[in-house]
C-alpha cells in the first residue's frame, strides 16, 4: 500500500502544470474597457518578445488563441502572447475613433499599448521586440497601432 501511494506520488510529481491562457485585470490605462488575457510559457527566453493577437469582428479573444497556432511557437521559443478582446458591438476594434487614432489619446489603442507596458515590466519582455498581428478588424487595429 505505502509503494504504491510512493509511486503515485512520483508520478504526479513528475506532471508540470502547462500554461494556460490568463485574464489579468488593471493592467494601467483601459478607456474603452478592453480585456486581456496572457499567455506565459512554462519555459520564456530570456527577455523574450511579445506578440499580440488581434482577433476580427464576431470573434473573441479565447478563440484567437485556440484557432491559430501561436500558442505552440511560444511554447518551442518562449515568447509571451497577448490576446486582447474588445466587448464593442460585434466584437469589432475601435479603428475610426479620433482618440484610437491618436497616439496616448485612448480607445482600444490605448488599452492594449497599456497591456504591452504591462507585460515588459512584469516579464522583463524586450521592448524592442513587440509585434502586432490580427485578422479583419484585428489587422484594421494592426495598422492602427503601428501607425
Amino acid at each position: 500500500m505505502l509503494l504504491s501511494s510512493l509511486f503515485g506520488l512520483a508520478a504526479s510529481a513528475g506532471m508540470a502544470a502547462a500554461a494556460q491562457l490568463q485574464q489579468i485585470q488593471n493592467w494601467g490605462a483601459n478607456p474603452s474597457r478592453i480585456q486581456m488575457f496572457l499567455y506565459v510559457p512554462d519555459r520564456v527566453a530570456a527577455n523574450p518578445p511579445i506578440i499580440v493577437g488581434l482577433h476580427p469582428c464576431g470573434g473573441n479573444a479565447r478563440q484567437w488563441f485556440s484557432g491559430t497556432q501561436l500558442p505552440r511557437y511560444a511554447d518551442q521559443n518562449g515568447w509571451i502572447l497577448i490576446f486582447p478582446g474588445t466587448p464593442n458591438q460585434s466584437n469589432c476594434w475601435d479603428v475610426q475613433n479620433p482618440a484610437s487614432l491618436t497616439h496616448n489619446q485612448g480607445g482600444d489603442a490605448l488599452g492594449i499599448v497599456s497591456m504591452v507596458n504591462y507585460t515588459i515590466t512584469t516579464h522583463n519582455a524586450d521592448r524592442a521586440r513587440v509585434y502586432v498581428m490580427g485578422s479583419s478588424s484585428g489587422a484594421m487595429m494592426t495598422n492602427v497601432l503601428a501607425g
